[in-house]
């Protein structure tokens, strides 16, 4: 499916809103929800690499389809990773898969850090898990539940990955620009949860007993690191690339 381009343009493309909208209430399994997406000028602005949300979406579908092969290098989680980390500049991009009553990382880009799992009762990855709602934090240091994995981090956005009440895990994404995760990202990553929630009971069912079998290996308690002063901490790359583009 060709990705739906929106951008220059002055008014909201109505269709393309409800469309977007529907798509995220059948990705995530909450069909009959009201969608996040105010207008098709939030969808366009700050696509990253020029691909659009939908774009992306339809590209983390296309790499989850993909017959696992012996030769590659990344699983397909990695792969969906790596296509939201730098389709929208995110400063860390994840993937924790739940295993008993753990979260294992699967997948991640960005910096460097030691947090392989945690408990249902840490962060907001966990409380994501732990609830099955999507949790939206534009500043956190205002949440009393925030575990710093990644000192420069000023928002994060983590999105349940799950079909109905059964949670898989959950994707996280991270920016260092205090309310950067707009309504785009929102739609985009739950979109894309629901895509990994259908994998992951379907052929990627593989990765789920593999993440069971390294998960007990990882069980090593979560550190916090200390958080970045605001001022200390720097932009990630998309609003650097941002900057770059806009008047």
């Amino acid at each position: 499916m060709k990705p739906a381009i929106v951008r220059n343009i002055e008014r909201p493309d109505a269709d393309l809103v409800r469309r977007l909208g529907e798509a995220e209430c059948r990705d995530c399994g909450n069909v009959g929800e009201p969608a996040v997406v105010t207008s098709a000028v939030d969808i366009a602005s700050d696509a990253g690499d020029g691909m659009t949300a939908p774009g992306l979406a339809e590209e983390v579908e296309q790499a989850l389809a993909r017959k696992p092969s012996r030769t590659a290098r990344t699983s397909p989680l990695e792969e969906a990773v790596r296509i939201l980390h730098r389709g929208r500049h995110y400063l860390w991009s994840s993937v924790y898969l739940l295993v008993g009553d753990r979260l294992v990382r699967a997948a991640s880009l960005g910096p460097e850090n030691t947090c392989d799992s945690m408990e249902l009762s840490e962060g907001i990855v966990g409380r994501a898990a732990r609830t099955g709602v999507p949790q939206t934090v534009a500043d956190v240091s205002s949440d009393p539940d925030y575990r710093a994995a990644v000192p420069q981090t000023a928002c994060e956005f983590a999105a349940p990955i799950k079909i109905a009440a059964h949670v898989f895990g959950v994707l996280n994404v991270e920016s260092a620009e205090a309310g950067a995760l707009g309504s785009e990202d929102r739609v985009l990553i739950k979109s894309a949860a629901g895509r990994l929630a259908r994998f992951l009971s379907g052929g990627g069912k593989y990765l789920m007993r593999k993440a069971a079998e390294l998960g007990p290996a990882r069980v090593t308690p979560f550190r916090p690191m200390k958080q970045q002063p605001r001022s200390a901490a720097p932009k990630d790359m998309r609003a650097a690339a941002g900057a770059k583009t806009r008047p």
